[in-house]
C-alpha cells in the first residue's frame, strides 16, 4: 500500500499531496474514498465534455446541412419581407421598401441560370399586362430582379437584350455570398416572392402561370 501512494504522491498536484500528508499512515477505507471521489470527478468531466463535443458537432452538421443541401427559401406566406437595400446598374441605392403600397414580385435570378432566362419572356407579358393595374388597395404591379451575378457588363447587356422593362433591377455583384443573397439564404435561383403592398409575402415560388392567376383574381377585388 506504501508503495501505492508513494506514485500517488509523486503523480497528483500538490492539492493531492496536501490530502496525503494529512494521513501520514492512511488506511485502505482512506484510499477508497479519495480513489472513489477522483472516479466521480472523471465521470462528471468527461459527461460534460461529451455533451460539450456533441453539441459542437450537431452545429457544425447543421451549418453544412444549411449551407449545402437546403435548397428551400427561407420566408414563408405570411412573414414580412425583410428590407434590403442594393445598387441598380446606375449605382443607385433601391430599397424593396420604396415599393410600400404596391404589389411586389421580389426575383432572385441570374445571367448565368437557364430557367432563368427561359422564362424571362411569360415574366415581361406578365409585367407589361398588369403593371398599371389596382389591386383592391395595392396600385399596380413591380417587379424587383435582384441578379446573383458578378460580371456588370454581362448583367446589363442581359437586361436589354431580354426586354426586362421594368426598373427595378439590382445586384451587389457578388451572387449568392452578397449581402441580400446572405439575407434571403439563396441557395437556386431562380427564388421569387410575391410581395403585397403591406411587404408581407402571399406566395413563394410561384410558377408563372400561377402568378398571373393570383394577380387576376386581386385585379377583380
Amino acid at each position: 500500500m506504501y508503495f501505492v501512494f508513494t506514485r500517488l504522491v509523486k503523480n497528483h498536484n500538490n492539492k493531492d499531496i496536501q490530502f496525503l500528508n494529512l494521513q501520514p499512515f492512511p488506511n485502505n477505507d482512506c484510499f477508497e474514498n479519495w480513489a472513489f471521489t477522483k472516479k466521480q470527478s472523471m465521470k462528471k468531466y468527461l459527461t460534460i465534455s461529451n455533451i460539450i463535443s456533441t453539441v459542437i458537432i450537431i452545429g457544425a452538421l447543421a451549418y453544412i446541412y444549411d449551407k449545402t443541401f437546403n435548397r428551400e427559401p427561407k420566408f414563408i406566406i405570411g412573414e414580412k419581407a425583410p428590407d434590403f437595400s442594393a445598387k441598380t446598374p446606375d449605382g443607385l441605392d433601391l430599397n424593396l421598401s420604396d415599393y410600400k403600397g404596391k404589389l411586389v414580385l421580389l426575383d432572385f435570378w441570374g445571367t448565368w441560370c437557364g430557367p432563368c432566362l427561359q422564362e424571362i419572356p411569360a415574366m415581361v407579358q406578365t409585367y407589361n399586362t398588369y403593371k398599371n393595374q389596382r389591386f383592391g388597395k395595392a396600385e399596380g404591379f413591380e417587379i424587383l430582379s435582384v441578379a446573383m451575378d458578378k460580371d456588370k457588363e454581362r448583367w446589363v447587356q442581359t437586361i436589354q437584350n431580354r426586354g426586362m422593362n421594368w426598373k427595378g433591377h439590382v445586384s451587389d455583384l457578388k451572387r449568392m455570398q452578397g449581402p441580400v443573397g446572405e439575407l434571403y439564404q439563396i441557395r437556386e435561383i431562380p427564388t421569387k416572392y410575391l410581395i403585397n403592398e403591406k411587404g408581407i409575402i402571399i406566395s413563394v415560388d410561384p410558377m408563372m402561370e400561377e402568378l398571373n392567376e393570383i394577380l387576376n383574381k386581386k385585379a377583380q377585388q
